[in-house]
C-alpha cells in the first residue's frame, strides 16, 4: 500500500463484530478511490493468508449453521462507517501490519 489509508481500532461491545472479532482495520474515506483500492488489495491478501471468509452480515447468519472462518471477515462501507476488515486477535493484526505498514 502506498500511503497508509487505514487505522487499526479495537472493537468493543458497541460493535456488531464483537466479541468474535477484537480488532478492526478501517480504511479512511478522505481518499475514497485510494481507500477502496487498498481495501480490495487487503481483502485479497487476507483471503490468501487466512483463507476464504464472508462479509460480516453473512458471517453472523451462517456461523449458526455452517463452518465459517473465525480469523477474519470484512464489512463494506455504509453511510455510517468506512470499509472495514475485522480480525479475531492481535496475531492477525500484527501479520497485517507487517505486510502493509
Amino acid at each position: 500500500m502506498s500511503l497508509r489509508t487505514f487505522q487499526v481500532r479495537r472493537t468493543s461491545n458497541q460493535w456488531n463484530a464483537y466479541p468474535q472479532f477484537h480488532y478492526c482495520v478501517e480504511f479512511h474515506r478522505n481518499s475514497f478511490h485510494e481507500a477502496v483500492r487498498e481495501f480490495n488489495k487487503a481483502i485479497q491478501w487476507c483471503w490468501e493468508t487466512y483463507g476464504a471468509s464472508l462479509d460480516l452480515q453473512s458471517w453472523k447468519v451462517l456461523r449458526k449453521s455452517d463452518e465459517v472462518n473465525t480469523l477474519w471477515c470484512w464489512e463494506n462501507q455504509t453511510n455510517v462507517h468506512a470499509n472495514r476488515i475485522y480480525f479475531a486477535s492481535s496475531k492477525e493484526v500484527d501479520a497485517f501490519l507487517l505486510k502493509w505498514n
